[in-house]
């Protein structure tokens, strides 16, 4: 099974049921962010080695790529800034503007906040029509439009964990499970990727 965590955290889903239900009508705007400390504990520092990881936009920013395909599909085109800033790594810091019919979508990554106070967060503003959808600080609230904004009751469990027991209960069901991550929509995601990978480098849009 290929990890798309991301898939698999209560919190994205509740935006991706939100935006299947259409409760909310249209989606007008995407923004995420996730970063944090810099991956030097990788065994001999394969995450910061261009050729064996990608960097951060190919470990870590390429979740939020994934997200971006599993909820929107394939943008138009892709616009992104990188910047290297550990020798021989990828792009450390990325953010890529996407392009799509109707809606503003933006994410970004940065492995490189060694703070020992920040850690690693996640945040996504996700608007729509009639709403919007917020996680920031690990919180996340839901801000209907002419109603008091709320905090969802979503399960607890951690993305990581519920994502690591869909797999092994795939192998005691004997199932397939790629199911939650098709084959087919990850090799996309893949494509996108790279797209901004050539975007960054060659610094102009990049058409899909």
């Amino acid at each position: 099974m290929i990890g798309q965590t991301l898939r698999f955290f209560p919190s994205y889903n509740y935006v991706k049921e939100t935006l299947d239900s259409g409760r909310y009508g249209k989606l007008t705007e995407v923004n995420l962010f996730r970063g944090g400390t810099t991956p030097i504990w990788s065994w001999e520092n394969w995450l910061l080695t261009n050729e064996r990881s990608g960097g951060c936009l190919l470990d870590q920013h390429i979740h939020d790529v994934d997200t971006l395909n599993w909820m929107l599909g394939t943008p138009h085109a892709v616009n992104t800034a990188g910047r290297v800033v550990f020798e021989g790594s990828g792009y450390d810091i990325v953010s890529t503007n996407y392009h799509y019919d109707d809606i503003v979508a933006y994410a970004a990554d940065n492995w490189t906040i060694n703070s020992d106070s920040f850690g690693f967060e996640m945040r996504y503003r996700f608007t729509f029509e009639k709403g919007a959808i917020i996680l920031e600080n690990g919180k996340l609230v839901d801000y209907p439009y002419g109603e008091e904004s709320f905090e969802p009751e979503i399960s607890k469990e951690s993305g990581y964990y519920i994502e690591i027991k869909h797999f092994a209960q795939s192998i005691l069901d004997n199932v397939d499970p790629a199911i939650a991550c098709p084959l087919e929509s990850t090799m996309e995601t893949i494509r996108i990727a790279e797209a901004e990978v050539k975007s960054a480098d060659e610094k102009r849009s990049i058409a899909l």
